[in-house]
């Protein structure tokens, strides 16, 4: 059985994706614990994802044991929870591995005096139950080729793709008409990786006025857009975005008697940063400042005068948000 003085050895192997934490905390944090020979037919695969990391736990050449969910922005934390998370399995492996019995004769240790001693002192039956003390350090632990209970091994496992569900308000500035209208985003985000996000989402802006009387235009604009998010490791977690969509702005001219609103749309190609700071289990606050470009410039004209004015060309906007994720 493994005992708890038994001395540290590496594991075969550490892969990670993402830099929090790093391979050389994790290292450190496993070289700490106490782990036994055996430890070296098993690798460690640590996934990073925004607020936390996935521990897997694999037997060599393949076979995944455990897996766990840690939660954290500290990334030294994440390294030590997912150090404790591999030593408690291997206690684990030597508490439910079956006692040693009585060694049968013929097959004791090779120790100088051990026959003459085996020869002049009877055997005595046991009459107490196999002792649990500690294991020599040199002795090959017997627990290593036990397999653990899969429903302990995967009982914090998550289930089904990590969802994200971010509601923002902030201004959207228009510098061509040197106007603001406040703006509310709902957006919907699907992880496609630990790293890459695919994001939904639809923003209504409040209504604008352009131009000097008799040429008042007011503009309300409606936009949807689809966007990849690339999270960068560390805490806050900061990620760059692009993506495309379309604007519907809804323009009316407000010094034409009996004037009518009309709807323009536009494609729009979007960019930008994201920031988010973790504050609690699957809750993050943070904000986004992007600009798009509307590909097709409104025109604006009436009869008889023709065209009074133009729609901005692009906008920029600065968001806080609040986030909340299944994971």
């Amino acid at each position: 059985m493994v005992s708890a003085g038994a001395s540290a050895e590496p594991l075969a192997a550490l892969e990670l994706t993402g830099n929090c934490p790093s391979e050389g905390e994790l290292a450190t944090a496993l070289a700490a614990r106490r782990l036994p020979e055996g430890a070296r037919e098993f690798k460690v695969v640590l996934t990073e994802f925004a607020g936390g990391a996935d521990v897997t736990l694999v037997r060599l050449p393949g076979e995944p044991v455990l897996e766990r969910r840690v939660q954290s922005g500290d990334c030294r934390a994440l390294a030590d929870a997912a150090a404790v998370i591999v030593e408690a399995y291997f206690v684990e492996l030597a508490a439910s591995a079956p006692p040693s019995g009585p060694i049968a004769p013929g097959n004791e240790p090779s120790v100088p005096g051990a026959a003459t001693a085996a020869a002049t002192q009877p055997t005595a039956a046991p009459s107490t139950p196999p002792s649990t003390s500690p294991t020599p350090a040199n002795a090959t632990p017997v627990a290593t080729t036990a397999t653990p209970r899969p429903p302990e091994a995967t009982a914090s496992t998550p289930s089904g793709p990590r969802v994200d569900v971010t509601l923002a308000g902030g201004a959207e500035l228009y510098p061509e008409h040197g106007s603001i209208a406040a703006a509310g985003q709902l957006a919907a985000g699907l992880w496609l990786t630990s790293a890459l996000e695919l994001e939904a989402h639809g923003m209504l802006t409040t209504t604008t006025t352009s131009g000097s009387a008799p040429n008042r235009v007011s503009r309300t604009e409606r936009r949807i857009a689809l966007r990849a998010n690339g999270w960068l490791g560390g805490t806050p977690q900061l990620a760059p975005f692009g993506g495309f969509g379309a604007a519907f702005t809804s323009v009316e001219a407000l010094d034409v008697p009996a004037a009518t609103a009309e709807v323009a749309w536009s494609p729009v190609l979007e960019g930008g940063f994201l920031l988010r700071q973790p504050v609690g289990s699957g809750l993050a606050l943070g904000g986004e400042l992007g600009c798009h470009v509307l590909l097709t410039q409104e025109r604006y004209l009436v009869e008889p005068d023709g065209e009074i004015g133009k729609g901005p060309r692009f906008a920029c906007a600065a968001l806080a948000s609040g986030t909340w994720s299944n994971r």
